[in-house]
């Protein structure tokens, strides 16, 4: 365990706090799994991905679930199908008589797709572009479910129900299960709190928000914060959709992580050869009302939601039955969270800065002067 004020993780190995159920989820862990956490907690983007490191057709499967599609239900193939072809032609308009043949093949599957970009660490020409063609997909797969998300016209409130579920029926499962997690919540900002945000804030637009839902998680110890990460990973929030640049993390540092674990000592090699692994924890604040001294992993989700159960029209179903809404989660250990209660990083404070901007900005302070 660590005390509030420190950054890195202790010599001790965290694997010695877990219980035995998070010690084997852990122990099951893969290079794509941890850098899926590396997503998480540096905030970097998948697209700039050059393999992937499917080895299973189970952890395609489970890939492609936690993405809301369903490899066994017909409707979602010749959905993914629709997605691979609108891609290539978009690969090919860009770069014709380049793409490799096999691509072009009609009967290429998203799972064959998916082994062709996770073939070997020496990169081929057919790897290359299937991870292009991969990306095109995401791309398009998201603007889409956007898209859709905007044009039928779903209640707020239904969608917050239903994202709302999800994280609590995954959080139950990890309790459950074993993990230790203290405790769990979630909010809506209403209307007056964004309004609030958005005139403290620099930038002014309603797309600076990502908070709108959030929700906390808290851990008894930091070192139950990994599989907690990794289990949200394998079944609520894909990999592939963490928002880039939209991670505060001040709370583990990723490079020590893999150090003081044991069993990821043969994967620190590989990961520390992208280039991109500090040993300093990030400072960036997504709030600058927020105190330095407030420790969190905060990151924003894209949250994959199937809509058939909304949607009773067949409209607009050239975009799928998938929506995505954007999440905030906020992640600490109990130690923390407590000492976040207090001082300068509490939520009184926070919220006093907050007015005090606001305040500022409308011109509030020249009127009382006079």
């Amino acid at each position: 365990m660590i005390n509030s004020t420190s950054t890195v993780i202790p010599k001790r190995a965290p694997l010695n706090d877990l219980s035995p159920e998070e010690a084997l989820y852990i122990s099951k862990m893969s290079i794509s799994d941890l850098e899926a956490i590396r997503l998480v907690l540096q905030g970097n983007s998948v697209i700039d991905w050059f393999r992937l490191d499917f080895k299973t057709d189970d952890e395609i499967e489970l890939f492609l679930k936690v993405n809301g599609y369903d490899i066994h239900n017909i409707q979602d193939q010749k959905r993914l199908d629709k997605i691979r072809l609108e891609s290539l032609a978009y690969l090919e308009d860009r770069y014709p008589h380049r793409i490799p043949p096999e691509l072009k093949d009609p009967g290429m599957t998203i799972q064959r797709l998916l082994y062709l970009a996770s073939r070997s660490f020496k990169r081929s020409t057919l790897q290359m572009y299937a991870c292009m063609l991969l990306k095109i997909m995401h791309t398009v797969n998201h603007i889409d479910g956007r898209e859709l998300l905007h044009r039928c016209e779903l209640r707020g409130t239904d969608i917050f129900t239903a994202v709302e579920r999800k994280v609590e029926n995954a959080v139950r499962t990890m309790q459950d299960e074993g993990f230790h997690i203290v405790d769990f919540y979630g909010s809506h900002k209403d209307k007056f709190s964004m309004i609030s945000k958005l005139l403290a804030k620099k930038e002014n637009h309603a797309a600076a928000i990502y908070d709108k839902i959030r929700f906390r998680i808290i851990t008894s110890t930091v070192a139950d914060i990994l599989p907690m990460l990794y289990f949200l990973g394998r079944t609520i929030c894909p990999f592939n959709y963490i928002i880039p640049g939209g991670s505060h993390n001040n709370l583990v540092s990723f490079a020590d992580l893999l150090e003081h674990f044991p069993s990821f000592r043969h994967y620190a090699a590989y990961m520390k050869r992208k280039n991109n692994i500090t040993r300093q924890l990030s400072f960036f604040r997504e709030n600058e009302h927020t105190s330095s001294e407030f420790r969190v992993i905060n990151f924003v989700s894209d949250i994959p939601i199937r809509v058939d159960e909304m949607l009773y029209t067949p409209d607009f179903i050239d975009l799928g039955r998938i929506i995505y809404v954007t999440v905030e989660f906020q992640i600490m250990d109990q130690m923390n969270y407590q000492d976040n209660e207090m001082g300068e990083a509490s939520h009184m404070k926070y919220k006093q800065r907050q007015t005090d901007a606001v305040n500022d900005r409308l011109g509030m302070r020249h009127t009382e002067s006079r």
